[in-house]
């Protein structure tokens, strides 16, 4: 069996996290399914895309001209480029974030990190 966390956040304004056919599908095939109202409301500290592959693409957007109408070019691009080793990286740290997010009661740890 693959051991996997399955994470939605708390944002309100994106109806598909909150789908009643999605939920409905977590809670029947996700085991470890975490319940809607239990969903962290803002969670870049634990969100391996917040916290490792939008900071990387967004300094390739940094260092790249483009007009506005090309960002979705640039960022599919940015995307191509990450490699399995680099994201294996940002999953891996999720246990050892978690752990800081509790210590510190739900605080933000990005500052704490190496």
């Amino acid at each position: 069996m693959i051991n996997f966390f399955f994470q939605q956040d708390g944002a309100p304004a994106v109806p598909a996290h909150h789908s009643h056919h999605t939920v409905a599908y977590l809670r029947s095939h996700v085991p470890e399914f975490i319940e809607p109202e239990n969903w962290p409301p803002n969670s870049p500290d634990l969100n391996p895309v917040d916290y490792s592959v939008w900071g990387r693409c967004n300094r390739w957007c940094i260092v790249t001209k483009f007009r506005t109408d090309q960002l979705k070019l640039v960022l599919i691009h940015c995307w191509a480029q990450l490699s399995q080793n680099m994201l294996n990286r940002a999953i891996d740290q999720l246990p050892k974030r978690l752990m800081m997010v509790i210590k510190v009661s739900g605080a933000h740890v990005e500052f704490r990190l190496d």
